[in-house]
């Protein structure tokens, strides 16, 4: 799969024209995520708020060696003939060492010392239907799930307008509860929305 993303397009589906929207992440951001698996993790926090599970953005995942920052971008696409506020999440790293300082502000709240075994990226996926037509579809990238040796971390952003995270930790992969993406968008007899939500490991 390629992880890179994409402006708005038109494509054919069964005679009938539809917008397709996608926000991946870059093949340079999937390889920043996979060098977390098997290391120490300093700590998963925010150098904004924390509202319960609601952590503004941007969140931060340090390990021993690199700072990764999971920022939120504004953006604007073309779905169904209007435009639609459709954040994008994108990943920025630094390199640091063991001695380098916390940086200002940050709230550590998770994973302090606990070893990343696995890295997930969850994608989303809305498709559009007007009178049971496809019109518009949406894939994006929202966030990770890290898999650490003692419990699981989810790192979401909250829907696809969201400026900030819903962040859940579990024992197990099924105890953890992502926020429902889909109930942003209403509903009517003309218009229903197909909501799917994959995680899709990577590996360094």
């Amino acid at each position: 799969m390629e992880y890179e993303g994409q402006p708005s397009r038109k494509m054919e589906r069964g005679g009938q024209e539809m917008e397709l929207v996608e926000h991946r992440f870059t093949s340079a951001e999937i390889r920043d995520l996979a060098r977390l698996e098997s290391k120490i993790l300093d700590f998963v926090g925010t150098s904004g708020m924390v509202m319960e599970q609601i952590f503004t953005c941007p969140m931060f995942i340090r390990s021993t060696d690199q700072l990764l920052e999971l920022v939120i971008e504004d953006n604007e696409e073309l779905v169904d003939g209007w435009y639609e506020t459709l954040t994008k999440v994108h990943v920025t790293t630094t390199q640091v060492r063991d001695d380098d300082e916390i940086p200002a502000g940050v709230s550590l709240v998770h994973a302090e010392g606990e070893r990343c075994m696995a890295v997930f990226v969850i994608e989303e996926e809305l498709t559009k239907l007007r009178n049971g037509v496809t019109v518009a579809n949406v894939a994006s990238h929202s966030g990770v799930v890290l898999q650490l040796e003692r419990q699981w971390i989810a790192i979401q952003r909250r829907g696809f307008h969201g400026f900030d995270y819903v962040v859940d930790q579990a024992p197990s992969p099924q105890d953890l509860v992502f926020f429902e993406s889909a109930q942003e968008f209403p509903r009517n007899p003309i218009v229903r929305y197909q909501y799917g939500r994959t995680l899709i490991p990577i590996s360094g």
